[in-house]
């Protein structure tokens, strides 16, 4: 399942047609907590406030790695961010879920390697944003023809989905 990341200015290594030059990323979380009054029953308990956590992105390091890490030390703002999950449709990568993060800020950013295991370093980055808008694509397996979306966003500062 390949997945890349667009960041506005920041090259990645992706060849795919349809995400060149986008940053090539192995995995994405995308926490949501709900919290619950304590003592709350039934009902009561949907009163608690919802809380978007920071995105957390997975990489292997590669040429975009520096301009990332400078744009998480100098707070780089970024209007929009945008991740691909996509799967093989006639030997082509067909986008499946989409997300927009709006107003993205790297929030942290740290790489894990050492002399010994995987060749190259991995690295972690975390993206705070104020509105994350995401498209779930059907796709028919056979044809490669998108059979719907479905769309849905979530706004904390508006706190409704």
């Amino acid at each position: 399942m390949p997945a890349f990341m667009r960041l506005a200015g920041i090259e990645g290594e992706a060849t795919d047609s349809q995400h060149k030059g986008w940053i090539i990323i192995q995995s994405m979380s995308s926490p949501i907590y709900r919290s619950i009054p304590e003592g709350a029953r039934d009902q009561q308990r949907t009163k608690g406030e919802t809380t978007l956590g920071d995105v957390v992105v997975v990489r292997d390091m590669d040429k975009s790695s520096v301009p990332i890490q400078q744009a998480c030390a100098n707070g780089t703002f970024y209007p929009e961010v945008e991740v691909h999950f996509c799967t093989t449709v006639k030997n082509k990568q067909e986008p499946y879920l989409k997300y927009k993060l709006k107003d993205v800020i790297l929030t942290s950013y740290s790489f894990h390697g050492n002399s010994t295991g995987t060749p190259i370093p991995s690295e972690e980055l975390t993206l705070g944003y104020t509105k994350a808008e995401l498209t779930y694509v059907t796709v028919d397996p056979k044809t490669g023809t998108p059979q719907g979306q479905v769309p849905g966003s979530y706004s904390p500062g508006e706190g409704r989905a």
